[in-house]
Order: C-alpha cells, then structure tokens, then sequence
C-alpha cells in the first residue's frame, strides 16, 4: 500500500501521508488476519498513513513490523517487531530518497527473501518457487530443475510437465516421488 493509493505511483499525492484515517481505510480494504504482517516504512517515522494502518492492522490482529531511519519514532513504538537502520544525514538535507530508501530497499529485501525461504520456495540456494508462466521463467525453470538434479534438459523438462512445480520435480528427479511439504 502506498499513501494515495495506486494514483501515487505515478503522481505525487504528499497529503494522504498525514491522514491516520487513510492509512485505516486502505488496511480495512485488505480483511487482514492474525495470520498476516503489516510492515510500515518512513524513514522519519512518524507518516500518519502508515500509523494508521499500523494501528489498524494491530487491531485485526495482524503482526506488525516498521523500517525507520530516525531510532525511538512513533512507528517503531508501534510496531511489534521495530527496524532502526542508522543510515545518517542524507548527503542532500532534506532528501530520504537517497541513503534512507536504499537502505529500507535492502531490508525489505532481507525480509522477503527469509519469507521466500521459510515458505519453501528456496531449495538449496535456488528459487524454485518460480511461476514459468512466459518463456524465460519456463527456461529458468528447467535450469534449476537440471542445477539441482542433474537431469538432462528433455528428462527436466518431463519432470515440470508431470508436476507442474520445480521442487516437485526436484524431489521426484531426486527420490522417485514429489516430497509432501506443509506451509504454516
């Protein structure tokens, strides 16, 4: 979510950042659960977009997280799990664009990148949560297949047809039979 919504993307819309209601609304869109976490970012801390829908994700009993670049902001008192990255004064005053967001780009990396393994799309050290849906990730696809096993291109190639999944294909390439893996 952004504040602003989709719009913001491509057109600045600075006044939904101080709106708390705003930030609530566009968590209400979402029917958030405990199962979920919301992770605010600002890199001063204390946007009223991102308070509310932290506030409101906290309500619907959502974990949450905040990535900051100030230490002690409102967001980090909100937040379950804070994230302070001491990035320093921007080299041009006035700007959270430059070292700022390259570092909360950086942790938002760390994050998802745990969430991709601990969901079980990594095996090894390759993605193998990979949807081959154009002609690339098809191709990546049987590569990481023929990385992991061994396989030839055609006998790789087979295995994704027959389970539809690259670590599906890895296990039955490996062990005869597609490994039964619950995510929680």
């Amino acid at each position: 979510m952004i504040a602003g919504g989709r719009d913001a993307m491509f057109r600045a819309a600075p006044s939904f950042e101080d709106s708390v209601q705003e930030g609530v609304r566009a968590i209400e869109a979402c029917a958030l659960t405990a199962r979920d976490t919301v992770i605010g970012i600002s890199a001063a801390g204390g946007a009223k977009f991102v308070l509310g829908a932290m506030r409101k994700a906290r309500e619907a009993g959502a974990a949450t997280a905040s990535v900051c670049s100030n230490p002690n902001t409102p967001m980090s008192a909100e937040a379950d799990y804070p994230v302070f990255v001491d990035t320093g004064a921007e080299a041009i005053t006035g700007s959270t664009r430059l070292k700022a967001g390259s570092a909360q780009k950086m942790v938002l990396n760390l994050i998802s990148t745990a969430v991709m393994i601990k969901l079980g799309k990594v095996y090894e050290n390759y993605m193998v949560g990979i949807q081959p849906t154009n002609e690339k990730l098809r191709r990546r696809a049987v590569e990481t297949v023929r990385a992991l096993t061994g396989a030839d291109e055609p006998e790789a190639a087979k295995a994704l047809a027959r389970c539809h999944d690259a670590r599906q294909a890895v296990d039955t390439l490996r062990t005869g039979e597609p490994r039964k893996r619950s995510i929680c």
